[in-house]
């Protein structure tokens, strides 16, 4: 967990950096970058790249500085210009690693995108085909410059294996499989057990015709790795190739099973758990479900529910990893989720583990939701670090994970710098420019609200303090009245949170009223209470003059 937590927009840029670089430019911190990533935070990005533009003249710029220019243009829908900044700031030695894996990660991007795709402030924009001709020449001309500056990033850090492995990615789009499978096999040189290079050199090999090679180190590859999905639906296509249909049909029975299976399950294929995982299966995964009549469904439906239930409590760790999949995938939402989530939290730290490795592979924010939730119900050793790492990005008005509130349940007293770094309560933005289509101003305000919330768990000097200077900025000042509220049971904080639901700011009405309903308190849980009623109330009668205009 890197040691400043309040640089929201830095862990956007950062995010992408290999995590020894990402380390280093931590410890290049300086008061410029900090004035620029302040800016960005308040969505002053114009203003940020201005600063780091006029003080770059006036001596050569951290790596740091470098890459924070290049993120920022590339954010604002100045693609071509963060590359260039960053070739200004090259310096001819290991330096430049870190800023060539910046402009490979553009060019590839822009190869794949092509002219016709752009991007501006979280905002992406898509023109129809015009040429396309022109447009493919642009993608290749872009995968090109790609895989020069990835061909540069191997000679600052030649030790390195990311380069290698990404101009590879470049080089077969450009169809240049010869280039690619040198790549590969220079990875595995390094490292044979490489199952990564080893997958990818099996597809060069067969895309270019090389039957078998591909082959032979197909063979390789499944010996290295057993479980290897790609693998296994290799070997199918090559035996059914060669009329081995039942060959073909094991290893693909094994390369659904593989896939499907969560990356941390310890599992291997047998008969057995393939019909668990037929059962289980959904999005994509249950074929033919569509053909079947709605009796057959209904039963099927009907046989994994009852097939959770038997997961549920059995409890051993493969019941337990079948569970965790079934979450990961996220293919069922509401009702049967949230059984083995609360299932989860009752075999505590039994279930942590797995719980923990759902949390690290999740990519939909619904998952790390639950997830984060579950193991602050636990109050597992490792939920705080696991969550803490979440809050700088979680800064979405609608489908957050809502890190705030499941640190706030974990009580682990560590989440308060980090929640008042969030909540940023001297920070006054400014307001929403007319062209953030994708709400990036609201997502960082209902943020600070969330994090103003869950300090009212907290009761520290800190966090009051932080609350009541927050308590002065119109901008947050409801959630940190609401917050102290629960922790003083001061009336003269009642009535300023309570104002804010008669406004009508949707978001912040509803973190204010979903929190006097969980508080034990009467006055706070009837004001809540109030609002919800309200607004039941407003939709039954919009559903009513609906339903009757539709009648007319």
């Amino acid at each position: 967990m890197p040691k400043s937590r309040a640089a929201l927009f830095l862990f956007a840029l950062l995010a992408a950096l290999p995590p020894a670089h990402a380390l280093r430019a931590e410890a290049e911190k300086d008061p410029l970058s900090e004035q620029a990533i302040a800016m960005a935070n308040q969505g002053k990005f114009d203003d940020a790249v201005a600063l780091l533009r006029a003080e770059a003249g006036k001596g050569p710029a951290t790596v740091r500085q470098s890459i924070l220019l290049g993120r920022l243009l590339d954010h604002i829908g100045k693609a071509d210009e963060a590359c260039a900044a960053w070739e200004k700031n090259l310096r001819k030695n290991a330096d430049d690693y870190p800023l060539l894996m910046e402009i490979g990660r553009i060019r590839a991007r822009q190869g794949d995108d092509g002219p016709n795709v752009s991007y501006d402030r979280g905002a992406v924009s898509y023109s129809p085909s015009k040429d396309e001709a022109k447009e493919e020449e642009y993608k290749q001309k872009h995968l090109r410059m790609a895989a020069d500056a990835y061909a540069r990033a191997m000679e600052a850090a030649p030790a390195r294996s990311e380069p290698h492995s990404r101009c590879a990615e470049v080089l077969l789009k450009l169809k240049d499989f010869d280039g690619a499978a040198k790549l590969y096999e220079n990875l595995l040189a390094n490292d044979e057990k490489d199952t990564y290079a080893r997958y990818e050199l099996v597809k060069t090999l067969d895309a270019a015709g090389k039957k078998d090679q591909a082959a032979q180190h197909a063979d390789k590859l499944l010996e290295a790795n057993p479980r290897h999905a790609g693998g296994h639906a290799y070997q199918a296509a090559r035996y059914r190739a060669q009329g081995d249909q039942a060959k073909a049909e094991a290893h693909r029975k094994m390369a659904g099973f593989y896939e499907w299976l969560a990356p941390f399950a310890t599992m291997t294929y047998s008969d057995e758990r393939y019909a668990t995982y037929r059962l289980l299966a959904r999005d994509g995964h249950n074929e033919g479900e569509e053909q079947q009549t709605p009796e057959k469904r209904e039963k099927t439906a009907k046989a994994r529910v009852d097939k959770v239930d038997a997961l549920i409590a059995g409890g051993s760790k493969e019941d337990l990893e079948f569970l965790g999949t079934i979450c990961l995938h996220h293919a069922d939402h509401g009702y049967l989720e949230d059984r083995i989530y609360g299932a989860f939290a009752k075999r505590g730290q039994a279930a942590a583990a797995i719980l923990a490795e759902v949390l690290r592979a999740a990519e939909s924010t619904c998952t790390m939701k639950s997830a984060a939730f579950a193991l602050a119900e636990i109050k597992a050793p490792e939920a705080f670090e696991l969550i803490v790492r979440l809050l700088p990005g979680d800064l979405r008005s609608v489908w957050y994970v809502d890190a705030a509130g499941a640190l706030a349940k974990l009580g682990d007293p560590r989440a308060v710098e980090p929640l008042i770094e969030a909540l940023a309560p001297d920070l006054t933005e400014p307001p929403p420019p007319e062209d953030d289509i994708m709400g990036q101003s609201r997502g960082r305000r209902a943020a600070r609200w969330r994090a103003a919330l869950a300090l009212g768990s907290f009761n520290t000097e800190a966090s009051k303090k932080a609350l009541d200077e927050g308590a002065k900025n119109g901008q947050i000042a409801a959630a940190c009245h609401a917050a102290l509220y629960r922790l003083t049971k001061d009336d003269k904080h009642l009535a300023p949170a309570k104002a804010v639901l008669d406004k009508d700011e949707e978001i912040g009405c509803w973190f204010v009223a979903t929190f006097f309903r969980t508080m034990d308190d009467p006055k706070a849980k009837a004001a809540g209470d109030a609002w919800f009623k309200a607004r039941e109330e407003e939709r039954s009668k919009e559903e009513a003059e609906e339903k009757a205009n539709d009648g007319k």
